[in-house]
């Protein structure tokens, strides 16, 4: 193995890579490709942040936010997946008419019943 590389140099070699090869970038954007793909594909942040050499979460969800408010769609539908399923109610309701609704008040499973003033 060579001697370890300075950043200046890296950044030098990865310039000349991609002019060779006629992409317009620079290093850095490798950088944000890498943390918007990760948050996107639902890594949590705390990772991402340690991948990007960031001390804690807050610097990398000021840059990059908005990719993690994307990902609440995905993490609303996976919590609502994960609940239980609510089964009607086995007890008949009565027509209520169009627009008005009931409210049924000791009708239903584990009602416990008021007591009565003596």
């Amino acid at each position: 193995m060579g001697r370890p590389r300075t950043p200046a140099s890296l950044t030098r070699r990865y310039g000349r890579l991609v002019a060779k090869l006629g992409i317009d970038t620079a290093l850095k954007e490798l950088q944000h490709y890498s943390a918007t793909e990760l948050l996107t594909a639902g890594v949590d942040l705390r990772t991402v942040a340690g991948q990007l050499g960031h001390g804690n979460g807050t610097t990398t969800l000021r840059h990059y936010a908005a990719w993690v408010r994307s990902a609440d769609p995905a993490a609303a539908s996976t919590i609502g997946g994960r609940m239980p399923t609510l089964h009607p109610p086995c007890w008949p309701l009565p027509d209520s008419g169009p627009g008005r609704a009931v409210v049924h008040r000791g009708a239903g499973p584990g009602h416990r019943p008021r007591r009565q003033p003596h």
